[in-house]
């Protein structure tokens, strides 16, 4: 399973607001964090380096191959497009929602 960041929320927050998060919360070992970085290439490396699984930046083809190597290197995925994500917000108890996806055995 894979945790996705909003859209645009690299330029909101910054790069290094998941990494923080994820620190702070004990997630299930096999849920992957997906970074949506814009084209902010610099940030984009940034968050690889803080340690996200997965990084999504939207960049020129002469840029990939740099941030392609960079990922390798480091053993964390680059992906150069936005995956589809469900998105919780909607619904009526998105953090029960979360939580059941998360969680699925009940616990917490």
């Amino acid at each position: 399973m894979v945790a996705v960041t909003p859209a645009g929320s690299i330029d909101r927050l910054g790069p290094g607001w998941l990494a923080a998060l994820c620190a702070d919360l004990c997630l299930p070992p096999a849920l992957l964090t997906l970074v949506d970085c814009g084209g902010r290439a610099g940030w984009a490396q940034a968050a690889l380096a803080l340690g996200l699984d997965i990084v999504a930046p939207e960049l020129t083809p002469a840029a990939r191959p740099r941030l392609a190597a960079l990922g390798n290197q480091l053993g964390r995925r680059v992906l150069f497009h936005r995956p589809p994500a469900l998105d919780l917000g909607p619904l009526a108890d998105p953090e029960a929602a979360c939580l059941r996806l998360l969680l699925p055995d009940g616990s917490g």
